[in-house]
C-alpha cells in the first residue's frame, strides 16, 4: 500500500523486502526504512519527480488523473494489478436488500472521467463490462464505475 501525500513524501507499506530491493533498483530512489520495519518513504522534490518520470506520469490534479500509455500497453498480469490497486484505493461494494432480495453491487469512483473511462475499456479487455454515470456531490462531480453481470 502506498501514497502521494504532498509534494515531497513518497511512502509504502510492505512486508515484501524482495519488492523494497526491487523499488530500489528500478527508480535509483533513496527509499528509507521506518523503524516498524514495514513502511518506507522517501523524501524531497527531486525524488517525487524522479518517481513520476520513471512511471511515465506528471503532477497533475486529481480530476486529470490518467493511465499512462507504458501502463495502458503492458501485460496482462501488469495491468490486473494496476486495476487490484485501483480497487484498493477507490473501490466500494453496495449491498441492497430492497424487496426481500439481496443485490451485490461492485463499483469504483473517481473524480477523473478519463481515468474511469480508461478502467472500463481495460475491464473489457477482461471480458468484465461496466457502465458508469457522473453525478455532482457538493463541489465535486464524481464518476461512479458500476460491474454488470448476470
Amino acid at each position: 500500500d502506498g501514497c502521494w501525500t504532498d509534494k515531497y513524501h513518497l511512502s509504502f507499506a510492505t512486508k515484501d523486502i524482495e519488492l523494497v530491493d526491487k523499488l530500489r533498483d528500478g527508480t535509483n530512489l533513496p527509499w528509507k526504512q521506518h523503524s516498524d520495519f514495514v513502511h518506507f518513504k522517501t523524501y524531497g522534490v527531486e525524488q517525487v519527480g524522479q518517481w513520476l518520470n520513471h512511471w511515465g506520469l506528471e503532477r497533475c490534479y486529481t480530476i486529470d488523473k490518467y493511465i499512462p500509455n507504458k501502463i495502458l500497453s503492458s501485460s496482462k498480469n501488469a495491468v490486473a494489478a494496476l486495476i487490484s490497486g485501483l480497487y484498493d484505493t477507490d473501490g466500494h461494494i453496495q449491498v441492497n436488500r430492497a424487496k426481500g432480495g439481496v443485490g451485490i453491487c461492485v463499483g469504483f469512483t473517481n473524480t477523473s472521467e478519463k481515468l474511469v473511462d480508461q478502467l472500463q475499456y481495460l475491464l473489457l479487455l477482461f471480458g468484465i463490462i461496466a457502465a458508469f454515470a457522473k453525478y455532482r456531490k457538493q463541489f465535486m462531480i464524481l464518476f461512479p464505475l458500476l460491474l454488470i453481470w448476470s
